[in-house]
């Protein structure tokens, strides 16, 4: 799915204008740290842990199955505690 949506994109020129930045990369925290809001932050943690977690799924499912609900029940609640979620 990932090559499709790849190719679709180049197809119509559009070019990814910032690399994607995996969650493990040694510059994760130093870019993280780096969004002016915490709504940003916590987007690109979001969408980084979500990228993990179906990158690695297959090697462990049971760890990243409760690393994905995990997530999720931080997720419903982050209104309330969006701070310590950061």
């Amino acid at each position: 799915m990932k090559q499709i949506i790849n190719e679709y994109m180049i197809s119509k020129g559009i070019d990814m204008t910032v690399p994607p930045l995996s969650l493990m990369d040694a510059d994760f925290d130093m870019f993280v740290s780096g969004l002016h809001s915490n709504k940003s932050k916590a987007s690109e943690m979001e969408h980084a842990i979500r990228h993990h977690i179906s990158e690695y799924y297959d090697k462990d499912p049971e760890f990243y199955k409760s690393l994905s609900e995990r997530l999720e029940e931080l997720l419903k609640n982050k209104d309330e505690k969006r701070e310590a979620i950061i």
